[in-house]
């Protein structure tokens, strides 16, 4: 919508006529004005014409209550009259829910039950029902190994380093380098594995002898 015309350019802001016997001139209208109030009143009727469109109403300069038909039409749904029975005979269609709205509300209940359906279940949850295991007797340095609890675990794992190295940890491929130093140092890596990855240690030289593999799962 176009944003309100300025006023004439006159001393008060007023049209005035002028005066012949004293030679006063009335008012001019500018070709500026005028090109404003016509942009004013053309965006009105595009705006309006906009809400008859949007109601399926063709502009018709015969009928004088087409904005009033467009806003019932979109915001009532109809001006009919209920008539499913005797006793709603005679009330408007408006008081009762239309098939739209019905449909609106179902929409809502699936959604409802679709999330309801989805909603968090606690006993699922990372750490509950889970404790800490030591592994470490059927663990093996380069193997690969699967999380097949159905929920994450969170390993850790130190190494005796036969090399200058650092420890690593892969999981589902992505390597994570962990914290190691030379011959004889205890290198370190940890990291919580997704339900359903493979996960394997090794070192970045050498070969290390595992000192302890802890899982909590």
């Amino acid at each position: 919508m176009n944003p309100i015309i300025p006023p004439i350019n006159t001393a008060d802001s007023l049209f005035h006529d002028g005066n012949p016997a004293t030679g006063e001139l009335g008012t001019i209208v500018s070709a500026e004005w005028l090109n404003n109030m016509q942009g004013a009143l053309r965006g009105n009727q595009s705006e309006l014409i906009a809400l008859l469109t949007a109601a399926g109403i063709e502009p018709s300069a015969a009928k004088a209550d087409q904005v009033l038909t467009a806003m019932r039409s979109l915001f009532l749904g109809k001006t009919g009259q209920a008539a499913d029975s005797a006793k709603l005979e005679g009330h408007p269609a408006s008081y009762f829910a239309k098939a739209d709205d019905l449909a609106d509300a179902s929409q809502l209940a699936t959604e409802v039950a679709r999330l309801w359906a989805q909603k968090l279940d606690v006993t699922a949850a990372f750490g509950v029902g889970q404790a800490v295991q030591n592994v470490t007797g059927s663990r093996s340095i380069n193997t690969i190994y699967y999380n097949t609890t159905g929920r994450p675990i969170y390993a850790f794992i130190t190494l005796a380093m036969n090399a200058t190295a650092n420890a690593i940890i892969t999981i589902n491929g992505v390597a994570m380098t962990g914290t190691g130093g030379t011959t004889g140092a205890t290198g370190m890596c940890s990291a919580l594995i997704p339900a359903g990855a493979s996960y394997s240690v090794s070192a970045s030289a050498g070969t290390p002898t595992i000192t302890s593999w802890t899982e909590f799962r």
